[in-house]
């Protein structure tokens, strides 16, 4: 039986934004433990109306980008199952998700959003570039990490991507 604090705290995060949840999750609330965040989160979040905030915002990656590379595939795939739609463009950006992931050179997010089933001929609202057109221009730019895995990755897919 959960102590009563620990209800207390439950009922005061049940009131908060899905993006005001996974700040705290990360960690970037002081008055709640990230370990409860992360827990109310899994277990009692992923609503529809979570989703359709994610979905009208299309800030699925803004949303993962702050947690640890390792935790980002973990909260994904929570987002995925619930019913995000991975191919939203961001309001703010004019970017997908997969374009994102290749700006942020995370090649485990990108296979994921891959895999289940992300547009790779998607292109930005702004510059008409879908993701391999980013990695390609962003490859050898002074002061970019070596996106090749990324291109290797977008490459692969795009070939069985052609001939389906």
């Amino acid at each position: 039986m959960l102590s009563f604090g620990v209800w207390a705290y439950y009922v005061s995060i049940y009131f908060k934004h899905i993006y005001t949840l996974t700040a705290c999750s990360q960690g970037q609330i002081a008055l709640i433990p990230k370990s409860l965040c992360r827990t109310y989160l899994y277990h009692f979040r992923g609503t529809k109306n979570d989703i359709d905030q994610i979905n009208y915002d299309g800030s699925l990656f803004e949303i993962i980008s702050g947690f640890e590379k390792e935790d980002q595939t973990k909260l994904l795939s929570f987002f995925i199952e619930k019913g995000v739609g991975i191919n939203e463009l961001n309001g703010r950006t004019g970017t997908s998700p997969l374009h994102e992931a290749v700006l942020d050179n995370n090649l485990e997010v990108t296979e994921l959003l891959l895999t289940h089933g992300a547009n790779p001929l998607v292109k930005d609202k702004k510059r008409s570039l879908t993701p391999l057109d980013l990695a390609l221009q962003l490859k050898g730019r002074r002061g970019q990490p070596d996106r090749t895995a990324v291109i290797e990755c977008l490459e692969r897919t795009l070939q069985n991507y052609d001939t389906h």
